[in-house]
């Protein structure tokens, strides 16, 4: 037995190439690689760029109590990071534009993490800059790109990728997805996670019985669960121990306050509350067509999504990898068209792909388990985001 694992061809050398593979694929997609080339891509062309992941589900702990039997552990909060970078007026609309970073968290009680909530959360972020903030307007950029994991429920399943027609038809710009590889490590969107439940734990290790025990610096969490007849909800609860003005600020102390804001990684932390039914979509199950058969052919093999509005219908452009080489920026400055065409043998990397990494046209069509009404939904919302 040994002798045959351990044999040229053997298990040993078929599975050390299949790793030495997936580290190359690793360092391809990773952030040193096309996360860096995808800032400085959205840069130069006036994109939105956001790092999105969703975290472990809070559960808070109240005093550290160990003895489970005393306290309900039902409740937990949903918490998608979502790190966005984009130039705009954040001074107010006579400033001159400057380039910034924003984490957002997407917060809510709500027990499902799947593509339709995705959505929603995406649709609260830009609702958040385009109309309560006035950031930016529709004509300020030219494409909204995300940098996601693997996960297929959130980000790379077919429904997944048909939400991302939908937004991309909603606001008519281009929506860009890069898929990191399996195995990429943690995040900077982690950090940001374990850094919102450090935080808030401190309320709860500090729970204090009446409001009027509440301490300066400690919140108040109430002790009770439903309140008027109503269940409360944690996720706010949550939300409003997160608003604290330093922490909202990425400051440690207020001398650390004035700092330039160029000097920070990160500008400001805003926290969105998504309520209970406020997800559309749920019931929506997309499959897909388009991508050749065989084996690596399918939709893991494939970590670059294109939603374009300027091709008809719901459909979504993939190829094997991001690539931000010269040749292929320039051809979103083309024509719809001539943005796609194959082959793509203008990609300084056409002698390492030899056609790997051509352009695929994949086409939706709803599942046997889809909710026929929400699909009509779904239409009726691309509609409104055109004005008609």
């Amino acid at each position: 037995m040994m002798k045959d694992f351990i044999k040229p061809g053997g298990t040993y050398e078929k599975y050390l190439w299949m790793m030495y593979f997936h580290v190359t694929h690793v360092k391809l997609l990773g952030t040193e690689f096309c996360s860096k080339k995808a800032y400085d891509f959205a840069e130069a062309f006036h994109c939105l760029l956001m790092e999105i992941d969703y975290s472990e589900k809070y559960q808070p702990v109240y005093m550290r109590e160990i003895q489970s039997e005393n306290f309900g552990k039902d409740a937990d909060v949903s918490m998608e990071i979502r790190i966005a970078t984009y130039a705009a007026r954040f001074n107010g609309p006579e400033s001159e534009p400057e380039r910034r970073t924003i984490s957002y968290c997407c917060l809510s009680d709500e027990k499902p993490q799947i593509a339709a909530t995705t959505l929603e959360n995406t649709m609260m972020m830009l609702h958040d800059i385009f109309e309560t903030k006035k950031e930016l307007t529709l004509d300020d950029i030219n494409m909204i790109i995300d940098i996601v994991d693997g996960c297929p429920a959130q980000y790379k399943c077919f429904t997944a990728l048909w939400t991302l027609s939908v937004i991309a038809n909603h606001f008519g710009k281009i929506y860009f997805r890069c898929v990191k590889c399996t195995g990429h490590g943690k995040c900077r969107c982690d950090g940001e996670g374990g850094c919102h439940k450090t935080f808030a734990d401190k309320s709860f290790d500090k729970w204090v019985m009446l409001p009027e025990d509440e301490k300066k610096d400690c919140p108040w969490v109430p002790a009770h669960k439903v309140e008027d007849g109503k269940l409360l909800s944690l996720a706010q609860i949550v939300c409003g121990i997160l608003q604290d003005d330093d922490y909202v600020h990425c400051a440690k102390s207020h001398s650390a306050r004035k700092k330039k804001d160029e000097n920070r990684l990160i500008s400001e932390r805003r926290f969105l509350v998504r309520l209970l039914g406020a997800a559309q979509f749920l019931h929506v199950k997309m499959t897909g067509h388009g991508f050749d058969t065989g084996p690596h052919m399918g939709i893991r093999a494939h970590s670059c999504f294109v939603a374009d509005p300027e091709i008809a219908g719901y459909a979504v452009m993939a190829r094997r990898n991001p690539c931000f080489c010269e040749p292929c920026k320039d051809r979103f400055k083309k024509p719809a068209g001539e943005r796609y065409q194959n082959p793509c043998n203008d990609c300084e990397y056409w002698e390492l792909y030899m056609g790997l990494n051509d352009w695929k046209k994949i086409t939706f069509e709803p599942t046997t388990k889809c909710d026929g009404d929400e699909m009509i939904d779904s239409l009726a919302f691309t509609l409104r985001g055109l004005g008609a």
